[in-house]
């Protein structure tokens, strides 16, 4: 059984299925199923297998991440807003707006000019849902829009977007090039994907934990 629902219309069904796909475009994810609730359709976001390995071992961080949503024992629901993303944790429910306000190009690495891609702010709120389901402490507050943060950078650079520094203007993320242990970079599908990426991550890991000692002494 699927625990990750999409509420909504067609055409949001059909937003949501094309930012999953740009996050994963492995041919991995459908959205499938409607039956009318309240007024609306309910959704239900399934994996599919096998997928081709050459964009599996590229994109496998962020096609693990849906895959363990999917799967997680709790249920997430992704819904339309009319204001901004956001992850309401009570009722483990994502709110995505395709056509919310994109944040300034002084919020990433580099990247003068840069305008971000709805997709990803869609996996920044579905890197809480992981951490919902994984972590029953994990909750509202900067630490964990830092977490997300570093989770979604973790996807940005499979995708080869700019990352992302900063949460707010006057809020920079420590480490923000260094993942979180939450998001699965192991080849689940048997697809013989390189280790560099794990050389890199652990690199990041140790000079992430050298930052955070010099700043105590």
């Amino acid at each position: 059984m699927t625990h990750l629902k999409v509420v909504g219309d067609d055409g949001f069904r059909q937003d949501v299925e094309t930012a999953l796909d740009e996050i994963c475009p492995c041919s991995m994810i459908s959205v499938d199923g409607g039956t009318a609730v309240s007024g609306d359709q309910e959704w239900s976001v399934i994996g599919t297998a096998p997928p081709d390995c050459a964009c599996y071992c590229k994109h496998r961080i962020a096609c693990n991440l849906l895959q363990d949503v999917i799967g997680n024992d709790q249920v997430t629901w992704i819904r339309s807003s009319k204001g901004g993303n956001g992850y309401d944790w009570d009722s483990h429910t994502v709110y995505w707006n395709l056509e919310a306000p994109k944040l300034p190009s002084e919020y990433y690495e580099g990247a003068t000019g840069y305008t971000d891609d709805s997709s990803l702010r869609l996996a920044h709120e579905l890197v809480h849902a992981l951490r919902d389901g994984n972590d029953p402490a994990a909750g509202y507050g900067d630490p964990e829009e830092f977490i997300a943060v570093r989770g979604t950078n973790q996807i940005r650079k499979e995708m080869g977007h700019p990352l992302r520094t900063h949460y707010t203007t006057d809020k920079a993320v420590l480490g923000y090039d260094v993942g979180i242990s939450d998001m699965d970079p192991w080849d689940r599908q048997g697809c013989s994907c390189g280790c560099k990426d794990w050389l890199d991550t652990l690199l990041n890991w140790i000079v992430l934990v050298f930052r955070r000692l010099m700043r105590r002494l």
